[in-house]
């Protein structure tokens, strides 16, 4: 309560209190409206929702954007500590664009780390030339888009190996 809640509403752009059950904000009050729970006093403060960031990279941490040459468990320790951090940094939602394993959404949904909802695009497409393309960030095998057909190929490929890692 007493904080400036910013609700993203043109018709109410501010309000003065939240509810929270569980982890989960469940509604928006202009003010306390004498509910029972605890209160927390956020005089000054500003609350938002939380924000999404539509292009990330989280396993691409090497110098050449790509996994890097680190051991595997210091570059998983890595990872966790990237996605851990976007959660700090006021992301609730993330779309990983290529490169992070599937699981690693897993991890975060079932609460084993810490860390904002992850939309996985697992492998990257690339043009066999393009930014992605094997030749230029060697990461995991994934298709190359040799023309409108392949991408659509490509891409169903893809979306059946990511049904098959998530079981």
């Amino acid at each position: 309560m007493n904080a400036t809640v910013l609700t993203m509403d043109e018709a109410r752009p501010e309000a003065g209190a939240i509810v929270i059950e569980g982890e989960r904000i469940v509604a928006v009050l202009d003010a306390d409206d004498g509910r029972p729970g605890e209160r927390v006093d956020l005089e000054g403060a500003t609350v938002l929702p939380g924000l999404t960031d539509a292009h990330v990279h989280f396993a691409l941490i090497g110098t050449k954007g790509d996994h890097g040459t680190d051991p595997w468990v210091v570059h998983v320790l890595q990872v966790a500590r990237f996605v851990e951090s976007a959660l700090q940094e006021g992301f609730t939602t993330v779309r990983d664009a290529g490169g992070l394993e599937p699981a690693w959404a897993q991890a975060v949904a079932s609460g084993t780390l810490a860390g904002p909802r992850i939309l996985p695009a697992g492998s990257p497409l690339s043009a066999p030339s393009g930014s992605m393309a094997p030749s230029r960030m060697p990461i995991a095998p994934r298709p190359l888009a040799m023309g409108p057909y392949s991408v659509v190929r490509a891409w169903s490929l893809r979306n059946s190996a990511l049904a098959c890692s998530r079981g």
